[in-house]
């Protein structure tokens, strides 16, 4: 038994964050239907960053199952609701205004099967002005949050795109929230409407800055130098880049210690890490001159000795060997034609969870005839409608 076997979740959603989230609960044990228009989901397609493979779809759609129905014929769509009568969830990133016209709006869910979990996705929230409004992690998480301009040195461009991260960010939330109406629903036998952004998850996920932004002018906007010495990128002798991180003050000495700054340990500007932070420009040339000593590596070993929190900057495509994911199954390999690819498990690491990445996704309506005959429709009927492009099987 997984946590969620037994539930079964209908998936009306495309792009990133809405299928990450039916890919967490899929991984969780849930039956998750993803249901496709005529063309497929953007993401079989899109595969111009990955030499023609949907490397991207897999990951995000491992575990789940494929029916392709045309929901703007009638008949597609009396079968749809149909299957949301046999769910658990409905998943969806559709507009309320498309969901209104196809009478699948929360309404007229809840109507048709009242103890239904409705999880809604969207770029900026159901109220305000852009409610309505398109809304993609690189604009409605990224840009309007200031993470693209604010973590540069003023004088720089803005970030360029990172492709997926608050998708990725907003799915895990909109997952938190459909586990915890399933376990009311569970006490209550009542269904939930979910809202969830990726405005709102920005809003969440930069949390930190944005309450410092607001009680000091220091924290977003460097200008080369670190805000804060005792949490600070430093360049050693190899030219590397190194980022140690200090909690405690107790981390600090161990910190200044092990780098030969001992005679900071009684200094009275490092009393504690508020004092730290308010002497970073005091402090910091003698830190970053120390560091210059040694290769980032060495850095490494000598920190970690002394159980002061660091890593090497690293780069992206050094996580497809990293042995700590690799050590955790973390990260696994997906088998194509042009060769190997790491790709990562959902952040779910439970004992009743085997450790798998799900391989490839669904084939374009692998389980349209499966599903549909499940919910009565007669093979007639099922081939007619093939024939019509109402369905593909």
């Amino acid at each position: 038994m997984k946590p969620l076997s037994g539930i079964r979740v209908i998936e009306l959603a495309t792009f990133v964050a809405a299928p990450s989230c039916g890919r967490n609960l899929a991984y969780l044990g849930a039956d998750v239907i993803k249901v496709e228009a005529l063309a497929g989901d953007v993401y079989r397609k899109f595969t111009v960053y990955t030499h023609g493979e949907p490397v991207v779809f897999d990951a995000l759609n491992g575990q789940k199952k494929s029916v392709v129905m045309n929901l703007k014929d009638p008949d597609a769509l009396y079968w749809f609701k149909k299957l949301l009568q046999t769910s658990d969830v409905f998943l969806t990133n559709f507009r309320e205004s498309a969901l209104k016209k196809l009478g699948i709006d929360y309404d007229s869910v809840k109507a048709l099967k009242p103890d239904l979990i409705y999880a809604h996705f969207s770029g900026y929230g159901p109220k305000g002005p852009l409610s309505s409004y398109p809304g993609f992690d690189s604009t409605a998480f990224a840009v309007r949050s200031g993470l693209y301009r604010d973590f540069v040195p003023p004088e720089s461009e803005p970030n360029t795109h990172i492709t997926g991260f608050g998708d990725m960010i907003s799915g895990l939330a909109l997952s938190l929230n459909i586990l915890a109406a399933l376990s009311l629903r569970a006490r209550t036998g009542k269904g939930e409407r979910i809202e969830c952004s990726l405005n709102e998850t920005a809003a969440w996920a930069l949390m930190m800055p944005m309450a410092y932004e607001q009680c000091t002018s220091r924290y977003c906007r460097k200008e080369g130098d670190p805000v804060d010495i005792a949490n600070a990128s430093v360049k050693c002798g190899d030219g590397e880049w190194l980022y140690y991180g200090c909690g405690t003050i107790k981390q600090w000495n161990e910190l200044c210690s092990a780098i030969g700054c001992g005679q900071l340990v009684d200094d009275p500007r490092c009393k504690t890490l508020n004092d730290v932070i308010l002497n970073t420009p005091d402090i910091k040339d003698l830190i970053f001159k120390h560091f210059l000593a040694r290769s980032a590596e060495e850095w490494i070993r000598i920190l970690r000795e002394h159980d002061v929190p660091c890593e090497r900057h690293r780069h992206i495509r050094e996580m497809a060997s990293d042995e700590q994911l690799i050590a955790n199954g973390f990260i696994q390999p997906m088998e194509y034609s042009g060769g190997r690819v790491m790709l990562p498990n959902p952040p779910l690491l439970m004992e009743s969870l085997p450790s798998y990445n799900g391989g490839h996704g669904p084939l374009l309506g692998e389980h349209t005839d499966e599903l549909m005959k499940e919910l009565g429709c007669t093979e007639e009927a099922l081939e007619r409608m093939k024939q019509f492009g109402t369905v593909i099987g």
